[in-house]
């Protein structure tokens, strides 16, 4: 059987969407790794404190020294600088729904939209015979309303927002911060609209 145009359509918008969505999986899974890389180093930094230096072997402590990104060996003169953190910071942002995930999931839900809007839309409006302004799919309507909370508002949801009607998660004023399981939520709203837009 032939596959139509709206059918490779919807199959691209699929694979893309899932494509976004192994990127966030990998993100996430890298932020909770490096996380627990720090637990595990400053572990092993409070057992030698502990006997070389009782007074600094505290979380405390070890939370407030430097973490640094930067290039070349440390301990040359030509090494640069390209991040500097704690190491307490460090672990508050790469924690589950820390300040990576939020802006991991944010940056997804912007790209996800600017593919639908830039791209997928029009293709599904070609392979149906409807000018662009007739396609309709009320979670890409949502992900418009969390997208421009997200850049215009600085991520805090507008009453826009709470208008959505599938991806019902913020009230005015709340932040976005988007979890795993609502990320999930967004991802099989998606290939249901792909799966109706071929029923």
């Amino acid at each position: 059987m032939k596959t139509t145009a709206l059918e490779l359509v919807c199959n691209e918008l699929r694979a893309t969407v899932d494509a976004i969505y192994g990127v966030y999986l990998d993100g996430t899974t890298g932020f909770h790794q490096l996380g627990e890389f720090v637990l595990r180093s400053q572990t092993e930094a409070l057992k030698r404190l502990s006997v070389t230096e009782p007074h600094l072997a505290t979380q405390e402590h070890l939370d407030s020294l430097q973490f640094i990104y930067g290039k070349g060996d440390p301990n040359a003169p030509d090494a640069t600088v390209q991040h500097l953190t704690t190491q307490g910071e460090l672990k508050a942002r790469n924690k589950e729904r820390g300040r990576n995930h939020i802006f991991l999931a944010s940056a997804c839900v912007i790209t996800i939209y600017q593919y639908w809007e830039g791209y997928f839309r029009g293709r599904i409006a070609s392979a149906v015979g409807l000018p662009e302004d007739e396609i309709r799919a009320p979670v890409f309507g949502d992900l418009r309303k969390l997208r421009n909370a997200i850049i215009h508002n600085l991520g805090v949801a507008t009453s826009d927002v709470e208008t959505c009607t599938i991806l019902v998660w913020f009230k005015r004023g709340d932040g976005i911060e988007i979890t795993k399981e609502q990320f999930q939520n967004m991802v099989d709203e998606i290939h249901k609209y792909a799966d109706q837009m071929l029923s």
